[in-house]
């Protein structure tokens, strides 16, 4: 034990998180099982102690130690490497407690008790509907056990200490206040890493031994791939528009394989009698043409990408183009301008990937269940998009938050459209309409995001008792709706039995995506086993190249 301690500046503040983010940091494997889920990419801990690592990199960073320069570092330094929604909330509550520090050099230790509790505060304010038994919960109690401990005792440590046990009885408590908990046997996550941030901070207060980690963390780079290859594109004409079939009109499956021919990236959806085309083509007019005679189209678009790709290329790459192609006309500075949308998305996997760009995404972020991507990662990727607003696509429901507070740090409007899944956002991209306003785009595109339900397959990496469902570990798990629905030993059949839970009369379409661990063959069986139970809807099946999931399947 160490001396009392009546103050905190900056340098004891600094090695206070520097502890923090070591304690979270060696048990981060331990909060990443405490996933309500059984499934293998179970990453609250992960998200947590990357965010705050990020906190640590940009306080060493900081050219002064003053309390004000180190409270603001961790809390640009958390906002910017936010991953997950746990991470998120961690940023918050760090926000508010560097926003109750403001100018002053030292805080004592009722100064320190507010702090905490303008950091829950905070947290709270920044979610939309803020659920109780999760990590705003854990941190309001320990802001309250902070406050009651600091009456009775100007030595912070001391009060530290009641912050963190009034933080574990609430943690002890979360199970009571959100059934999913107790019915997985389990506490909450972030909870319990915001428990070990607080044990880590109390250790440097008390001068006991802390393991020490990196505190200059490894960098994470999350890839960004570009919309477009740098070269001449074969298929140069995206070619789009809906399709009004007349009453004894071709199925999409017939359509598809006759428009096939002609180009690629294609996507034939539809429902009722109206389909969506999309079409990288040589001919546009070939493509409208066949199409006019099977049906009435409207909103039809053409763009040239390779028209398009030239305002991002330098001056060294488009005399490249200009070489292969003499009949190009020229392009010069002048003639570059800024669209009014550039879409960003999140994706994993290099099939999904390409479908999304392949619609019209900008710059597809490398990241979903496995990795998710922090605020920085979202904002960088905007930045390379010359445009004049920017549309975000989460297509995860741990990334929603974080892309939220791109908002906050780039230097265009930014909407995110709330997608929770890679089918979300495909649905969401196809509503896009480049005419339309802001919020015309933001409503229809959430509105599609909603039509569309998703099923996960993957494996369960515990035994649980997941709402009386027994699942074992190892088992195939298939989950839709929020909940597991289906396990079982046979992947094929699980498969097939989520989707007797997923698929009602009113669906039309069953859209496919087999990850990078299921052979062609397999998928493919599996198609015609579901073409055989489903007789009498259109059914797709892609390349996702996704890990971990064995499939992710799309209803509409």
């Amino acid at each position: 034990m160490g001396p009392e301690m009546d103050l905190i500046n900056g340098a004891i503040l600094k090695d206070m998180i520097m502890a923090s983010a070591s304690r979270l940091d060696a048990h981060k494997k331990e909060v990443d099982a405490l996933n309500v889920f059984p499934v293998p990419d179970g990453d609250t801990g992960t998200n947590m102690s990357l965010t705050i690592l990020s906190a640590v990199k940009e306080m060493n960073k900081s050219a002064s130690g003053t309390l004000p320069a180190i409270a603001g570092a961790l809390s640009s330094g958390s906002l910017m490497g936010a991953r997950g929604n746990s991470g998120v909330i961690l940023s918050q509550i760090f926000r508010g407690f560097a926003k109750s520090i403001g100018d002053k050099k030292e805080i004592n230790s009722r100064q320190f008790a507010v702090a905490l509790q303008e950091g829950a505060n905070t947290a709270y304010r920044a979610v939309m509907r803020p659920v109780e038994g999760t990590i705003l919960t854990v941190a309001r109690e320990a802001a309250e056990g902070a406050i009651n401990g600091c009456y009775d005792t100007a030595d912070i440590a001391a009060v530290l200490e009641r912050a963190i046990e009034h933080g574990r009885v609430a943690l002890s408590k979360t199970p009571e206040l959100l059934p999913v908990l107790k019915h997985a046997g389990v506490v909450d996550a972030g909870g319990k890493g915001f428990i070990l941030i607080l044990e880590g901070a109390l250790m440097a207060l008390q001068g006991d031994y802390v393991p020490v980690v990196d505190t200059v963390p490894q960098e994470v780079t999350v890839p960004v791939e570009p919309a477009e290859p740098k070269k001449k594109l074969l298929y140069p004409y995206c070619t789009e528009l809906l399709l009004q079939r007349n009453g004894d009109s071709l199925s999409e499956s017939v359509i598809r394989s006759r428009l096939e021919q002609w180009g690629d990236s294609m996507l034939v959806v539809g429902t009722g009698e109206l389909i969506k085309i999309h079409i990288h083509t040589n001919d546009p007019g070939t493509i409208l043409n066949y199409c006019g005679k099977i049906g009435e189209m409207r909103d039809i678009k053409i763009d040239n990408m390779n028209y398009q790709h030239r305002s991002t290329l330098t001056d060294e790459e488009q005399s490249m183009m200009y070489e292969e192609d003499e009949a190009d006309v020229e392009v010069g500075h002048d003639w570059v301008l800024k669209k009014q949308y550039g879409i960003v998305a999140v994706s994993a996997g290099d099939g999904l990937a390409e479908t999304l760009r392949s619609l019209g995404v900008d710059v597809v972020v490398t990241g979903g269940q496995t990795m998710n991507p922090s605020t920085e990662d979202l904002a960088n990727a905007a930045r390379t998009v010359e445009a004049e607003r920017i549309l975000v696509l989460p297509n995860n429901s741990n990334i929603i938050m974080a892309a939220r507070q791109v908002a906050e740090v780039l230097d265009r409007p930014v909407d995110v459209i709330p997608t929770r899944s890679i089918p979300e956002g495909i649905a969401a991209v196809l509503a896009f309409d480049v005419e339309a306003t802001p919020e015309d785009n933001t409503e229809r595109m959430t509105q599609a995001a909603e039509m569309v339900k998703t099923g996960e397959v993957t494996y369960a990496v515990r035994d649980s008792n997941m709402g009386g469902l027994m699942v074992c570990e190892g088992d195939f798990i298939g989950m839709f709706d929020r909940e597991i629905r289906v396990c079982g030993k046979d992947l094929h059949n699980v498969v097939l039995q989520l989707l007797d839970s997923m698929v009602t009369e009113e669906d039309v379409l069953i859209t496919f995506y087999y990850g990078q661990d299921v052979p062609l063959q397999e998928a493919e069986q599996l198609l015609s086993d579901a073409e055989k139970q489903y007789p009498n809807l259109d059914i797709e099946m892609y390349p996702g190249g996704q890990p971990l999931y064995f499939y992710l399947v799309s209803v509409e």
